[in-house]
């Protein structure tokens, strides 16, 4: 009686520690996902007004600019 009873409680607490531990991951995996865009998003209005001229020194800052986000990110590279 007493194995049944700690294998019913010890399976209920994991059941719950699952249930609760889902929501928060996906809130946190979300919230991720968002810094991310915004991050990106802010470079990318960064690069167009380099390309556009916007700050002044051409294409030469842009190319640093692309140059150093690639270091930093990785992401540029196809």
């Amino acid at each position: 009686m007493r194995r049944h009873l700690l294998v019913l409680t010890v399976s209920t607490a994991a059941a719950v520690l699952v249930l609760l531990a889902v929501p928060l991951l996906r809130s946190y995996a979300e919230n991720r996902a968002v810094d991310l865009h915004q991050e990106r998003l802010a470079a990318a209005t960064r690069f167009a007004a380099l390309a556009d001229g916007e700050y002044g020194g051409g294409t030469a800052a842009l190319a640093d600019d692309l140059e150093r986000f690639d270091e930093v990110t990785g992401t540029t590279r196809t």
